[in-house]
C-alpha cells in the first residue's frame, strides 16, 4: 500500500510533502501456534468464500476466527492497540515537526 502511495505521490503531488506509514497489530499473539492459528484462519476463510460450507456451524467457526484475526473484541487489547497506535502517531508527527508540543 505505501509503495502505491509514494508512487502517487511522486507522478502527481511531488509539489507536497508526504510521510506514509502503515500500522499492523497481532491479535493472536507471536508463539508457533498463534501464528498457525493465523494462518489456519486465512486459508479456511478462503476456502469458505470459493467454495462455502454445508454446515452452518462450520460457516460460523471459519467466520469467527477470521474476524478475530482482524477485529479482536478484547477491550485490554483495544485498549492497548489504540495506545500504542497514539504513541506512533504522536512520535511521528513531532518527528515531522507537526506537534510541538
Amino acid at each position: 500500500m505505501i509503495d502505491y502511495v509514494y508512487a502517487l505521490w511522486r507522478e502527481v503531488f511531488a509539489h507536497r510533502r508526504l510521510f506514509s506509514a502503515t500500522f499492523e497489530f497481532g491479535t493472536l499473539g507471536e508463539s508457533l501456534y498463534k501464528r498457525y492459528c493465523s494462518q489456519r484462519a486465512m486459508v479456511f476463510e478462503n476456502r469458505l468464500h470459493w467454495h462455502g460450507a454445508q454446515d452452518p456451524a462450520v460457516r460460523a467457526r471459519v467466520e469467527r476466527d477470521f474476524k478475530d484475526l482482524f477485529f479482536p473484541e478484547e477491550p485490554d487489547w483495544c485498549a492497548k492497540a489504540l495506545a500504542d497506535f497514539r504513541q506512533a502517531t504522536e512520535g511521528i508527527l513531532r518527528a515531522e515537526g507537526v506537534l510541538t508540543t
